[in-house]
């Protein structure tokens, strides 16, 4: 097993925070754009109905004259609109709920480590193995991705399987989010 030095182990140690804390807003901000999306066509969608609904409301309003059969179905439908104006209110404060919500949980969301392997030898692999994980190349590639080893180039070089090996065996690797 190769030797670090206190210096560098220190700066690797920083630029591997570093680099976890850019992944990790990344995916905190791709989460959060996704969620807005969904959530927007939602509101979008009640907005629509709610127009329909103003709309045939309107209709009515012009064509009822002194018909008792339109002055019923315009009660019906305010009724209606009323109910649809409701459940849109509704939404939006479960939304704005959720919202408030998820940015106090990724707030304290801290990412989650590997645990300290019972092992000697020099392979990460085997490491990873030794304590229930995948040690295949793709899912080194995460791990790598995720805690700044080979800048963005992982290829499974000895010096990058002995640095995740050093972090891992530090219990400062970072496990990549699809695996917690």
């Amino acid at each position: 097993m190769e030797r670090v030095c206190p210096k560098c182990a220190e700066k690797d140690k920083e630029i591997a925070d570093l680099n976890k804390k850019i992944v990790e807003l990344q995916f905190f901000i791709d989460d959060l754009k996704e969620s807005q999306e969904t959530d927007k066509k939602k509101i979008s969608e009640i907005c629509r109905q709610l127009e329909k609904e103003k709309d045939r409301y309107n209709q009515l309003e012009r064509e009822k004259g002194s018909n008792e059969t339109y002055i019923k179905k315009i009660s019906e439908l305010s009724k209606q609109l009323e109910e649809e104006k409701d459940k849109y209110n509704k939404l939006k404060t479960e939304y704005d709920t959720y919202k408030a919500s998820k940015e106090k949980n990724d707030k304290t969301n801290q990412p989650r480590f590997f645990p300290v392997p019972n092992y000697k030898g020099c392979s990460i692999v085997d490491a990873l193995k030794s304590i229930g994980y995948d040690g295949s190349l793709n899912y080194r590639n995460r791990i790598a991705e995720i805690n700044g080893i080979g800048n963005g180039n992982y290829t499974g070089k000895p010096n990058e399987n002995i640095h995740m090996l050093n972090l891992l065996c530090q219990g400062r690797l970072v496990i990549p989010y699809s695996w917690k």
